[in-house]
Formats: C-alpha cells, sequence, structure tokens
C-alpha cells in the first residue's frame, strides 16, 4: 500500500526521458511499448545528431570474449580498462577474471564491453574525454558485489 501511496501522485504524466550519469537513459510512457519506442527514438535522436557509427552487431560465444571484444581490449589495454571505469556495469561485471575471458557470466561481460567500447570509440572520436568513476564510486560498487547486486543472483 505504501507503494501505491508514493508511486500514485508521484507518477509522472506522458512520457519523460532521464538521462543517468555514466548509465545511459531511462524513458517513461504510459506502457512498455510506448518507452521502449521511445528509447529507441532518443537513442536514433543522440546518434544522428554526434553522427555516430552504427552500434556494432557481435556475436557473443558460449565461453571466452568475443572477436570483437578480444580487438578492443588488445587496443585498449587489460590495465586501461581496469583501471577506467566507465559504468556500474564495468565496474560489476568486468573484473580481471572476466577480462582474460574466464568469467561465469561471460554473455553478460561481452554485452557490458561492447558497450564500454563503443562509447569510448565515440568518445574518441568526438575528442571527447570520458568520466571515469571515482575511486569512491568503484569502492562501492565493489562493496555490492557481495550482497544483493551479486553477480548471478
Amino acid at each position: 500500500r505504501l507503494c501505491c501511496a508514493v508511486d500514485g501522485p508521484g507518477r509522472a504524466a506522458g512520457t519523460q526521458v532521464l538521462f543517468l550519469a555514466n548509465h545511459g537513459l531511462v524513458a517513461s510512457a504510459p506502457g512498455p511499448e510506448g518507452a521502449l519506442e521511445r528509447t529507441l527514438r532518443v537513442n536514433a535522436e543522440i546518434r544522428s545528431a554526434l553522427r555516430l557509427p552504427p552500434y556494432p552487431a557481435c556475436d557473443f560465444p558460449a565461453g571466452g570474449l568475443s572477436a570483437h571484444n578480444r580487438e578492443k581490449l588488445a587496443a585498449r589495454g587489460r590495465g586501461f580498462m581496469l583501471d577506467n571505469v566507465l559504468s556500474p556495469d564495468q565496474a560489476l561485471y568486468c573484473g580481471p577474471a572476466e577480462l582474460d575471458g574466464s568469467g561465469k557470466d561471460m554473455a553478460a561481460v561481452n554485452e557490458v564491453l561492447t558497450a564500454l567500447f563503443y562509447i569510448l570509440d565515440c568518445a574518441d572520436t568526438l575528442g571527447w574525454t570520458p568520466r571515469f568513476l571515482t575511486k569512491e564510486d568503484r569502492d562501492y560498487l565493489e562493496g555490492m558485489k557481495g550482497g544483493r547486486y551479486s553477480r548471478g543472483k
């Protein structure tokens, strides 16, 4: 009841888009189809306005890193990826074992890495400097791995 009492009056009318620092965007709409459509449209508008390349189509193997991610990781460097955390997903899913291709959920790792490499490549092309997470942010996320948000739970 408490959730309904809070959610009802606080519910936004119409469609809204919230940009989350280092974690993408959230679109709200009257229904899930509307939210998905709005998300796709906003992403397309951003790609068009910034003249970004299409998102890479990659096959993710059952185990190990995809060929695309192995190539991008070799170019950026394992140390760079461990020292420069761009998103909460990277902090939670892309540790040393995962970058070596021996993590438990390599499908999720490959999905996260593909997105990260796309963002980093686009930032390079645009001459932008990414805002990486601070040590405090990374430490906080590291603490989440053992709790409610641990991988595989």
